[in-house]
């Protein structure tokens, strides 16, 4: 990955992070002044997966991680 794309990506995780619920590929994609198509391929070409599927996959995982944290929590 080059610098530029190191940035654009270390913006886009950053973006998530902030807003992990309402985060979804429209807002980060204004963000980060690009469309989403853009947003979409640029995302793909440096992780190899989609920006949807990383997406649910990390609210999988902070929803487990909240879950194993708190053992009041009913499901």
């Amino acid at each position: 990955m080059t610098t530029r794309n190191e940035q654009i990506m270390n913006s886009i995780y950053m973006y998530i992070e902030q807003d992990l619920a309402g985060a979804n590929l429209n807002s980060i994609a204004r963000k980060m002044q690009m469309t989403d198509s853009h947003l979409s391929r640029v995302f793909k070409k440096n992780t190899g997966s989609n920006f949807s599927e990383y997406l649910s996959e990390r609210k999988l995982e902070e929803a487990a991680k909240l879950l194993s944290q708190d053992t009041k929590i009913k499901v």
